[in-house]
């Protein structure tokens, strides 16, 4: 991949994760690991008063629970919100969750980075609970836990059937296929398997 495909890659997931927001954003990201894990991953919705139990997404193969958090245009000015469903959500699944629950990731499409008072939070709920592995996927380049890091290779047939879904994914019509085909790397989540 050269430098004006990554660049472009990188505009264009920025400008898509600016654009959803809320229940778009989760679908957005359900959208992408089910692309990637097919029926590994359990795209979870409340249903009536019970809830989703603090999880949005459920990776089965390695307890991966995903909590989202789509600010609308990538607004930071919510901190206390956000700060506030980190702890009740991963008080929620810890009570009610616990059997299945490994790791606990809060995904997010805060752009320009995150507030420190998450960073702060998320420390907290490691130091207390030291069983589960934590993390944030995001949007930072070169991240371990970022959404630059599914990959693909165009050889397959499976993976152009995943490419030609994630071109649709990210808002482009069937004829920019052809040029997005060349690129190496399709950006989407952390934890997703590099191996495909």
């Amino acid at each position: 991949m050269n430098l004006s495909d990554e660049y472009w890659w990188k505009i264009n997931l920025e400008l898509k994760l600016r654009q959803v927001s809320g229940d778009g954003f989760q679908t957005f990201f359900s959208e992408l690991m089910g692309l990637l894990h097919g029926d590994d991953f359990v795209k979870v919705r409340p249903f009536g008063s019970k809830g989703d139990k603090g999880c949005d997404g459920y990776l089965m193969s390695s307890g991966q629970l995903y909590q989202c958090y789509g600010a609308l245009n990538g607004d930071k000015g919510k901190v206390d919100y956000l700060v506030s469903k980190m702890e009740e959500d991963f008080g929620k699944a810890k009570s009610k969750l616990p059997s299945i629950m490994k790791e606990w990731h809060m995904v997010h499409n805060l752009v320009d980075g995150l507030p420190i008072e998450a960073v702060e939070v998320l420390n907290k709920l490691k130091k207390d609970n030291p069983s589960v592995k934590f993390g944030f996927v995001g949007f930072e380049p070169g991240s371990v836990t970022s959404f630059f890091q599914f990959r693909f290779r165009a050889d397959s047939a499976y993976s152009a059937l995943i490419f030609r879904r994630a071109v649709r994914l990210f808002g482009r019509d069937e004829g920019q296929e052809e040029i997005l085909r060349r690129k190496c790397n399709l950006w989407c989540c952390s934890c997703l398997r590099q191996d495909m």
